[in-house]
C-alpha cells in the first residue's frame, strides 16, 4: 500500500514538473525574440556581454535553454533515463529558485522570462511557482525508479531524436521569419479601437492603450497615426544602437513611395536625439522619426528593426527583418498593399495545430513500441510453453 502511495505521488509530480518544462521551452522557441529581450535586459544589467538584439549567439543560446527545458520535460513525461533526468530537473530548479531570489529582491528586470512572452509573471509569483516546482521535484530525486515508463529505454532514442529535430526546428523557423505563435498583441487581425472596446481581453485593452506616437516635439500623434482610413507602414527599431543597419534602404524606398500614393509611413524608435543622428549619419536616412516606448516596439516589432502594415487601425501585416516586404515584385512593379495583408492569427489554434505536430508523432512512436514489446513478451510466452510441452512429451 505504501510503496502503491509513493508511485501515485511521484508521477503526479512527474506529470506536473514534465508539463511545466514542456511548455517552458516551447514558449520561448516559439517567439525567441520575446525572451532574447529579457535575456538582453539581465545581460546589460550585469553589463556582461555587449550583444544586441537578434545576434546569431543570443538567438542560440534562447534556443539551447529551451531545447534543455524541453527535452528534460519530454523525458519526465515518457520515463526515460530516470536517474539523470530526476536530478538534472532537480538541479536547474534549483538554480531558477536561486536566481528568482536575487530577482524578488533585487528587482534588476521587470520579468523573469520563465515563459518567454506567453504568461507574465511578477517576481512574488515567479518566486513562489519555483518553490513549488522545487517541492515537486524532491519525490522524483529520492524516488526516480517509480517514474512509470511508456517506453522501452533501448526505443527511447526514437522520440528523443523527434523532439530534439521538432524543437530546434521551432527554434530556427521562428528565429529566421517570424514567430511561431507571437503571445503579443500586436498580430495580424488586431484592431486597436475594437481592443479598447473590450474584444481582445484585458491584455489587449492594455497594449492598445500603451501605444503611443510621439512627434519630435513630443506632441501625441497616435490618433492620427490609427485613425487614417487607408495604409500605414510602421516601420520599427526599439533602439537604434542595436538595430541593423542593411535595412533602412529597404526603409528609404518605402518612405520614398509613400510621397506618391496615398501611403503612409512612420519611423518608431524609443532612442534620443543623438542616437537618431547617428543613425541618420550611418544609413543616410532622410525619413522622419517619431518616439514610441522601447517595450511597445519590442513587443510589435519583435525584430530590429521590424515592420507593421495598418489598414485604418488594424494590424495586416507583420515581418521581422529578415522577411521584410519587397517595394517592387519580379517584374519591378510597385508590390500591391492588398497583396501584403497576412491573414488574421488565432494564436490558441496555432498552438494546438502545433501541439498536434508534436505529441501525435510522440504518441505512435510510443504506441508502436508497446506493441513490439506486447509482441516480443507474447513470442517469449509461446517459446516457454513449447518448451514445457516438449519436456512433458519427453517424459
Amino acid at each position: 500500500m505504501k510503496a502503491r502511495l509513493v508511485a501515485i505521488v511521484v508521477n503526479s509530480c512527474r506529470v506536473l514538473v514534465g508539463a511545466v518544462y514542456v511548455y517552458s521551452g516551447l514558449s520561448k522557441v516559439f517567439d525567441p525574440a520575446g525572451m532574447e529581450h529579457k535575456l538582453m535586459a539581465y545581460l546589460r544589467q550585469w553589463d556582461i556581454l555587449t550583444w544586441t538584439d537578434g545576434t546569431a549567439w543570443l538567438t542560440a543560446m534562447v534556443v539551447a535553454l529551451a531545447t534543455i527545458e524541453f527535452m528534460l520535460g519530454i523525458w519526465l513525461l515518457i520515463g526515460i533515463r530516470r536517474k539523470f533526468t530526476t536530478k538534472a530537473v532537480t538541479m536547474l530548479t534549483l538554480l531558477f529558485t536561486l536566481l528568482t531570489i536575487y530577482i524578488y529582491i533585487k528587482e534588476p528586470v521587470p520579468d523573469c522570462g520563465c515563459f518567454g512572452d506567453a504568461v507574465k509573471l511578477t517576481h512574488g509569483e515567479t518566486l513562489m511557482k519555483n518553490i513549488v516546482l522545487l517541492t515537486l521535484c524532491l519525490p522524483l530525486c529520492f524516488f526516480p525508479l517509480k517514474i512509470a515508463k511508456l517506453i522501452r529505454q533501448r526505443s527511447g532514442w526514437l522520440p528523443s531524436l523527434y523532439a530534439v529535430a521538432f524543437v530546434i526546428a521551432c527554434g530556427v523557423y521562428s528565429s529566421s521569419k517570424v514567430p511561431l505563435v507571437d503571445f503579443t498583441s500586436y498580430v495580424p487581425g488586431y484592431s486597436f479601437n475594437a481592443a479598447m472596446e473590450g474584444k481582445f481581453g484585458e491584455k489587449g485593452v492594455t497594449d492598445a492603450f500603451n501605444f503611443a506616437v510621439l512627434d519630435t516635439a513630443g506632441n501625441d500623434i497616435t490618433a492620427e497615426v490609427l485613425l487614417d482610413t487607408g495604409y500605414t507602414l510602421l516601420a520599427i527599431a526599439p533602439r537604434l544602437e542595436f538595430a541593423e543597419h542593411g535595412v533602412s534602404d529597404q526603409f528609404e524606398a518605402w518612405y520614398e513611395r509613400s510621397k506618391s500614393e496615398p501611403l503612409r509611413f512612420y519611423f518608431l524608435t524609443s532612442s534620443g536625439d543623438s542616437l537618431r543622428e547617428a543613425w541618420r549619419d550611418a544609413t543616410g536616412a532622410d525619413y522622419p522619426m517619431y518616439h514610441t516606448d522601447e517595450g511597445v516596439l519590442e513587443a510589435a516589432a519583435k525584430s530590429s528593426p521590424g515592420m507593421l502594415l495598418l489598414y485604418g487601425d488594424t494590424i495586416v501585416g507583420k515581418w521581422g527583418k529578415h522577411n521584410l516586404p519587397a517595394v517592387q515584385d519580379e517584374q519591378n512593379e510597385p508590390v500591391a498593399m492588398q497583396n501584403l495583408r497576412q491573414k488574421p492569427q488565432n494564436q490558441i489554434e496555432k498552438q494546438v495545430k502545433i501541439g498536434l505536430w508534436l505529441f501525435v508523432p510522440l504518441f505512435f512512436l510510443i504506441f508502436a513500441d508497446g506493441l513490439v514489446a506486447g509482441t516480443v513478451k507474447l513470442r517469449r510466452r509461446s517459446l516457454k510453453q513449447l518448451a514445457r510441452t516438449r519436456v512433458h512429451s519427453k517424459d
